[in-house]
């Protein structure tokens, strides 16, 4: 592998607190819709080649201006049992739109109304 491998996509890496606020803007859902069946892009992004890689304490939040767009997640791994994360989070600041998951396909929406709802995954996987 190139020396460089491990710097752009992720391999052998470690994270320790990460906060992102997505973009606050897109206008639509097509327009912030990046493939089919996929809305939004996500925060934090692990290639799915990487074997080995952990993270913990992530903060993913959402300030949508415009009503129904939606991330379908914050945070995308491999399914690798050795790409772990730990104590991660999902919270929509605003009123409008959510983030469907806050890994993968896990944790739940971000939920407005009736009550507020702050998914949390403690581990993955």
């Amino acid at each position: 592998m190139p020396d460089d491998y491990q710097f752009k996509h992720g391999n052998g890496g470690r994270t320790y607190f990460y906060q992102s606020e997505i973009p606050y803007d897109p206008p639509d859902q097509p327009s912030y819709t990046s493939t089919t069946g996929t809305n939004g892009w996500p925060s934090y992004k692990v290639a799915d080649t990487v074997t080995t890689h952990e993270a913990w304490g992530l903060g993913v939040y959402s300030v949508f201006r415009h009503p129904d767009v939606v991330l379908t997640r914050a945070i995308e791994v491999p399914a690798n049992p050795n790409v772990r994360f730990h104590d991660m989070i999902s919270v929509a600041l605003g009123d409008k739109g959510e983030i469907s998951n806050v890994i993968n396909n896990i944790g739940g929406p971000t939920i407005i109304s009736p009550h507020r709802v702050t998914p949390k995954v403690t581990n993955f996987p």
